[in-house]
């Protein structure tokens, strides 16, 4: 298990789980947002009917702990929610699945284990943010290294 110790890595987790609500709050048909900015990767989205402001307690469908540490966006593909997220030390590199309606962790991947460097105290391990074309879920870490899963977690 990998955890988290300092209080920037819990500020970049809850700043993780704020985005990754955001999202959960859409309706389960709602746009798919693929890869960093989304669709088109300009930041905006055809949904309307949004809510403009949110806080611990409003207009929050869930609330998942992830482990580890990352600072890469969310993506949505249908029900989907998957994010990335490394070991503490940034030598475990991780792809997580959650449910979009609930929450509930469907699968975390380990995808390959890397030899961390120096890193941006801003950043992570898992800065990278993925992207799907609705079939499989791209993934790359700190040192370059990629992989592709299928929507069940497994490595292709």
């Amino acid at each position: 298990m990998y955890t988290t110790q300092s209080p920037l890595v819990n500020r970049k987790t809850l700043l993780l789980l704020t985005g990754l609500l955001l999202f959960a709050i859409a309706p389960s048909n709602a746009e798919n947002w693929p890869q960093f900015r989304g669709p088109a990767g300009q930041g905006r989205s055809s949904e309307t009917g949004l809510p403009l402001k949110w806080s611990t307690t409003e207009n929050i469908a869930w609330k998942t702990p992830i482990p580890g540490q990352s600072w890469s966006s969310p993506i949505v593909w249908g029900d989907h929610v998957f994010l990335t997220t490394a070991s503490d030390d940034g030598q475990f590199c991780h792809v997580i699945a959650l449910d979009r309606k609930g929450g509930r962790i469907l699968w975390d991947t380990e995808v390959f284990k890397q030899v961390p460097g120096h890193k941006d105290g801003r950043n992570s391990f898992a800065t990278p943010t993925p992207a799907t074309d609705g079939e499989r879920v791209y993934v790359c870490f700190y040192d370059g290294s990629f992989a592709a899963l299928d929507f069940s977690g497994a490595i292709v």
